[in-house]
């Protein structure tokens, strides 16, 4: 994996070319792409922090950063995450989504954001969704297991919740097979018993319905 050049800018800091490029490549991504018909231009990149990651000066990777109540109100967060298409698949989503995270720590007044609540990270997950992405979360439930999952699947904002089985043989950890019950605010599908490999190829399977 060739090394990203990271750069962090405030919008007053970006040169007319850079902002060129920028703005083309969010383009690219999220309106070509994706397809999503919306106003790139809301104003928000005047008070954010404009992460964006280079490979042999070629603009690959970016984000905008805000601090708590330019954006969200309860905590800093990150939006317009992206990747070159032909990089992906390659962990720089990963090593984007890190660096985004150390910005908000070096820059703003907050807690870690991994020793947030899981439910704060998640709403920054969240929040900042494209038309085909969804979210999936996972419940190990001691009793009540569909009433508490699905509490948390609304709770959490999520598209669906996989809640894992305690209750049967096999099942879970120390094992090599799993149960579960995908759960989703309109449908509840219980599976049977099988290898882990087998689980997630019907988690996929319903991701590709829903995109």
């Amino acid at each position: 994996m060739e090394m990203i050049e990271w750069k962090e800018q405030k919008f007053s800091d970006i040169s007319t070319k850079e902002f060129y490029e920028i703005f083309k490549f969010r383009c690219e991504v999220f309106v070509v792409e994706q397809e999503i018909l919306y106003n790139d231009f809301d104003y928000k990149d005047y008070k954010a922090i404009h992460l964006s990651g280079f490979i042999n000066d070629k603009l690959m990777a970016y984000a905008r950063i805000f601090d708590k109540g330019d954006y969200y109100e309860n905590n800093p967060g990150f939006g317009r995450v992206a990747v070159e298409e032909k990089k992906r698949g390659n962990s720089y989503g990963k090593e984007l989504v890190k660096k985004c995270i150390e910005v908000c720590e070096k820059n703003f007044e907050t807690k870690s954001f991994m020793e947030t609540d899981i439910t704060d990270r998640l709403y920054i997950i969240t929040k900042n969704l494209a038309t085909k992405q969804i979210v999936i979360g996972f419940a190990l439930e001691t009793e009540n297991g569909f009433e508490n999952a699905y509490e948390k699947m609304k709770r959490k904002n999520l598209d669906a919740i996989i809640l894992n089985s305690l209750s049967d043989i096999g099942a879970g950890f120390g094992h090599d097979t799993n149960k579960i019950t995908l759960i989703t605010p309109s449908e509840e599908r219980e599976f049977e018993l099988k290898s882990k490999d087998l689980v997630a190829i019907d988690i996929l399977n319903f991701v590709e319905e829903c995109i």
